[in-house]
């Protein structure tokens, strides 16, 4: 009824396949569990047949109506089940619920179910509906061969090693996004035509390097530049444009252009390139490769350096006197980033000053340096009274309902610790949230009992769907969380890979 049995066929609402998936839907049903922006398990005839299966014996399960479970199906199991409660009679049917005024089940549920109902009927009996079903065009019947690949490989290529159309194998794998097998795999079983698989692997060694050379061919859109597109498919900055003959000095794209997408290579986080306000450049490595010293990159922030090293931002600032309301770092300067050579940093730098001062100016440098001392612990002392206090810097959009449902405070509250007159928030100004919880025994609560990881940490435990353009580090700067949170609370999910309408927890 929905999709006309068109495997690739997406709905307004982002449904996809024959059985019109939902993206966590199908999660829950098997489907994508392994995430991959080459693949949609929705789209494969097999696979979301069986998964449209168990969720209609589910369905089935708890409504033990047919036509209740048809129109879950499209209205959703939860509206179905509030709409059941709604009305006040026992063991209401869909036409209870189909004719309650105020319920308000949508247009296309109310017509659902009874074109699936005239469906069968025609179905059942052809004859008696004017329907000939010996002189109808039957699709071929699905049938083919697998053949394992150990890499990524385009289509095109295996087309012509087995004498086949481009379409003809498309038909047979539409949970493939584009025309190359997943590049984010070890092997992947490839579906060719019936009788095809025994000739393969003879007739695609014959064919030449270019033949065999894997890449993508991607239509630029309005708005995408190098970078966007590098990010989309995951690939290196310089490969692509290698790959294009484009030159590092610009970025931009031309609306409608045909470039190639390299596949198999590096990923776009290993490029040796990097956007910064000058446009690509190389991307530099630390003093003398020393582990102790990190090179700034263009737009690094404090709290980013702090998390690559496992270091607390307090540390860094002390270590490398960065004021405690500087956030944004200059490209190309050189942190400290251990304890260690922080430590030796200022032992060199006592050690100079005695080797190069006279005794008189020792005496009157040694009180200098006592009071420079004094006034760096206070400065420490501060900064680590500052640490306690959970801040907050306010982004585009943000508005004081926002703010305190994020870090679970009531917006009176809020107000009053930042001592805020007015409702309106101004971008980059620096709220206080709260202050961080006091250390626990991590392992036992109050009242004796093992805690478990999520009770260890204060806060409320919400959901984010992921969205299109996220990245973990850009989710876990959104939420001014650490990366390490958020590892702990989905450790049932590789954050590597996550991928658009995936549900993450963040507290």
């Amino acid at each position: 009824i929905e999709s006309a049995l068109n495997p690739i066929n997406v709905s307004k609402a982002g449904a996809v396949g024959l059985w019109q998936f939902m993206y966590p839907t199908g999660m829950d049903y098997g489907l994508n569990k392994r995430q991959s922006i080459w693949v949609d398990e929705r789209r494969d005839p097999i696979k979301s047949t069986r998964a449209g299966l168990r969720y209609l014996r589910d369905l089935y399960a708890e409504f033990n109506d047919w036509h209740l479970v048809i129109c879950a199906y499209n209205w959703g199991w939860g509206n179905v089940r509030r709409a059941l409660k709604q009305v006040n009679i026992d063991k209401p049917t869909y036409w209870d619920i189909r004719t309650k005024k105020n319920i308000g089940m949508p247009l296309e549920t109310r017509n659902y179910v009874p074109l699936f109902i005239a469906l069968v009927k025609v179905l059942s009996n052809p004859a008696e509906y004017g329907i000939d079903i010996v002189n109808i065009d039957y699709e071929p019947e699905f049938k083919y061969d697998i053949i394992e690949l150990q890499q990524a490989t385009n289509l095109e290529a295996v087309a012509k090693a087995l004498g086949v159309g481009l379409q003809e194998l498309r038909n047979l794998n539409t949970e493939l996004i584009y025309d190359i097998t997943p590049p984010d795999r070890k092997y992947y079983r490839l579906r060719v035509p019936e009788g095809t698989g025994k000739i393969f692997a003879a007739n695609f060694e014959k064919l030449s390097e270019e033949e065999r050379k894997v890449y993508l061919t991607h239509s630029v859109q309005k708005g995408e530049d190098v970078v966007s597109v590098a990010k989309k498919y995951d690939v290196a900055i310089d490969e692509l444009l290698v790959l294009n003959n484009f030159n590092q000095k610009s970025i931009a794209l031309n609306a409608s252009s045909q470039i190639k997408i390299p596949v198999g290579g590096k990923t776009y986080s290993q490029s040796a390139l990097i956007l910064s306000k000058d446009g690509l450049v190389t991307k530099t490595e630390p003093k003398d490769e020393n582990a102790n010293y990190h090179v700034v990159q263009p737009n690094e922030t404090v709290y980013a350096v702090a998390e690559k090293y496992s270091i607390s931002a307090v540390d860094l600032r002390n270590w490398n006197n960065i004021a405690i309301d500087e956030d944004i770092l200059n490209a190309g300067q050189t942190l400290i980033v251990t304890g260690k050579e922080a430590d030796n940093s200022n032992t060199n730098t006592a050690t100079s000053l005695a080797e190069t001062s006279t005794s008189a100016e020792s005496s009157e440098k040694a009180k200098i340096a006592n009071t420079n001392n004094a006034a760096n612990n206070r400065v420490a002392k501060t900064a680590t009274e500052k640490e306690k206090l959970i801040t907050y810097t306010v982004k585009k959009n943000d508005n004081l309902s926002k703010v305190a449902d994020k870090h679970n405070i009531s917006v009176e509250e809020l107000k009053k610790i930042n001592n805020l007159k007015s409702d309106r928030l101004q971008i980059g100004k620096v709220l206080k949230v709260g202050k961080a919880a006091e250390k626990k025994n991590p392992k036992v609560s109050e009242n004796g009992n093992k805690r478990s990881k999520d009770e260890n940490r204060p806060g409320k435990i919400n959901v984010y769907v992921v969205k299109k353009g996220d990245t973990i580090y850009s989710i876990a700067k959104s939420f001014d969380v650490s990366m390490k949170q958020l590892e702990n609370l989905n450790m049932d999910i590789d954050l590597n890979y996550i991928q658009i309408g995936q549900k993450i927890k963040i507290r």
